[in-house]
């Protein structure tokens, strides 16, 4: 199965199951970042062009397309499943060690008094 569908000429709002409708119930994006991304892809390939566009990571839309298979009524293989997760978990660290980070940086800046 493909990583990115093509956009069909629904409207979004149209099927509740759509990639878009998907990301945002999983409050990845909101509607109106769904729109500008809808008015600025430059493919047919929605989830590209949210990935491209930063809106989402590639991990992000690979958990949405799955969902969405199995909202349709698609298998998906157990290893396919643990290798999300497994890349979700990965990139939830990455993102926390990041935040961690900061949060150091902040506190020696307070120390400091805020002086370069």
């Amino acid at each position: 199965m493909p990583l990115f569908k093509r956009v069909n000429s629904q409207s979004p709002d149209d099927d509740p199951t759509s990639i878009g409708n998907l990301l945002i119930e999983m409050k990845l994006i909101t509607r109106e970042q769904l729109r500008d991304a809808l008015d600025r892809i430059e493919t047919d390939l929605l989830g590209e062009s949210l990935v491209k566009l930063e809106l989402i990571t590639e991990t992000q839309l690979e958990l949405a397309l799955a969902r969405q298979r199995m909202l349709r009524g698609e298998r998906l293989q157990p290893q396919a499943v643990l290798t999300m997760v497994d890349k979700a978990q990965t990139e939830q660290r990455r993102v926390f060690d990041g935040l961690a980070e900061l949060g150091s940086l902040a506190s020696m800046a307070a120390k400091q008094g805020g002086k370069p």
